[in-house]
């Protein structure tokens, strides 16, 4: 209602919800943290402020991540957590909520809505806050860190 009153007149929506948590949380209406952080907020926001983004012709920006490319949904535990199935070393939970996006953001283009996904890369962020990494995880990732990693600010350009 907020935005709708006040910033009503936008020519584009961001959705860059995402986080990467250990262990079982949930969000204060009980959905897996992942899912109800990355995906079901924007998701609800986008929908509450459909009618603004078709006046404005707004456009819409999905930030997912090519993680979506591991990811496999299981509609008999949406929104719940589910143990890491053997042999993945990443974090299904997050893909998940990342592939989710992906589905979302293709109803909206089959609904007429300018709709744009995109992956900013590895951002230096506080994104892994709640990861507790060896040290030689230090030694292993510091080459990709000194010269793949990108700023916060270099991510958000490549969204914008």
């Amino acid at each position: 209602a907020e935005i709708k009153k006040n910033h009503g007149n936008f020519d584009c929506l961001i959705n860059n919800a995402g986080l990467a948590v250990l262990g079982n949380e949930t969000t204060k209406d009980g959905f897996e943290l992942h899912t109800g952080t990355n995906h079901l907020g924007p998701f609800l926001l986008t929908n509450l402020l459909m009618d603004n983004i078709k006046q404005n012709n707004a456009r819409v920006v999905v930030v997912s991540s090519k993680m979506h490319e591991r990811a496999t949904i299981d509609f008999e535990t949406f929104g719940k957590f589910t143990e890491k199935p053997n042999g993945e070393r990443s974090n299904h939970l997050y893909n998940n909520s990342k592939l989710m996006n992906f589905y979302f953001a293709k109803e909206l283009y089959k609904r007429g809505v300018d709709v744009h996904v995109c992956c900013p890369g590895l951002c230096k962020t506080n994104f892994f806050r709640a990861y507790e990494p060896k040290f030689y995880h230090y030694i292993l990732f510091s080459p990709v860190i000194l010269f793949y990693l990108r700023s916060a600010e270099q991510g958000n350009v490549l969204i914008n």
